[in-house]
């Protein structure tokens, strides 16, 4: 690709400097550019190009190793905490449902490649929320979910996936969480804290172009979350936290490296999965989710093994679950 059509492909962006372009910000321009609408392969480029940055990334120090991002803590624990028994609490209680919680974008759990965990003494609910447009729909209808389904003598544990474990951490928070039923959370690549690539270009040139109708994941990033609700506040449920390592290429390497060399499973960063109260620089080549209890959000506990689990953000999604390899 010329520098001339790279040009051409990022100012369809909006961009005029090519070596040291800004944060996309508004709609693009030139929708009715033929330039820009005349090829899918050229759209292709351009929101590659665009949300790489079609050049130096100048959006950290070069001099910090952790790019901006606080240092790994050096207080690790030896190991996770133990996931829940089957038993369920200790005065015998167990769960007769399980709530499954999808992820970003989604308006249910189950599809074809995920489907809901079963077992012969547990009902599984499907939380029909939907991700797709702003937090507050999804934290309402999940609040709704529960009054039905986590109330008198039903008792729940939750299976919350990506961002469905923000959503979760959020109606916690904002309302009465002893009002439910629930003996703990399960989560899976929790996006609770916030996904870096919702915080670059990507998600604002895809949903700009119209690939895409969620306007959701263009405010999902670490600082919209973290700053959005009382991550602590968890109405004393323990969230049982569970990560992957398996990364993909396509947003840890070319064309560019979206989480700044930190360990994570494509789409969330182990600071993220790992419940963390910071966003830790914990390295790729050395991913590790146990640290002491101050460096975790309350009630957050990482399980498994501590290194995470060799998974991606996509197979993350039933991990744990009955019959999932």
């Amino acid at each position: 690709m010329t520098a001339s059509s790279l040009a051409t492909v990022c100012n369809c962006c909006q961009y005029s400097d090519v070596g040291n372009l800004p944060t996309l910000a508004r709609p693009l321009r030139s929708l009715n550019d033929m330039t820009c609408r005349s090829s899918a392969l050229l759209m292709s480029v351009a929101v590659l190009a665009c949300a790489g940055g079609c050049g130096p990334a100048a959006s950290h120090s070069e001099t910090d190793s952790t790019n901006g991002y606080p240092a790994a803590p050096q207080e690790r624990a030896s190991n996770s905490s133990p996931a829940p028994s089957a038993s369920g609490k200790a005065d015998g209680v167990q769960p007769n449902k399980v709530v499954f919680i999808g992820g970003v974008c989604s308006t249910q759990f189950d599809s074809p490649d995920s489907p809901l965990g079963e077992w012969p003494d547990k009902k599984s609910v499907d939380a029909a929320i939907d991700q797709r447009f702003e937090m507050s729909t999804p934290v309402t209808q999940l609040r709704l979910t529960l009054d039905k389904e986590c109330t008198g003598d039903s008792w729940c544990s939750i299976h919350a996936y990506s961002n469905g474990a923000a959503v979760l951490s959020k109606t916690l928070s904002l309302f009465d969480a002893t009002q439910w039923n629930i003996l703990w959370v399960d989560t899976v690549a929790s996006n609770e804290g916030g996904s870096e690539l919702s915080a670059s270009r990507t998600a604002s040139v895809l949903e700009a172009v119209g690939l895409t109708d969620c306007e959701l994941m263009t405010s999902i990033s670490p600082s919209d979350h973290r700053s959005g609700w009382n991550h602590n506040d968890t109405g004393n449920h323990i969230f049982y936290m569970q990560a992957g390592h398996e990364q993909w290429w396509s947003t840890g390497a070319w064309p560019h490296d979206f989480f700044s060399g930190m360990a994570n499973d494509g789409l969330v960063a182990f600071h993220s999965a790992g419940g963390m109260n910071d966003t830790f620089h914990v390295p790729e080549d050395d991913p590790w989710l146990c640290f002491r209890e101050p460096r975790h959000f309350v009630n957050h506990r990482p399980t498994g093994a501590c290194d995470g689990a060799p998974r991606d953000h996509d197979a993350m999604k039933i991990h744990g679950l009955p019959g999932a390899k």
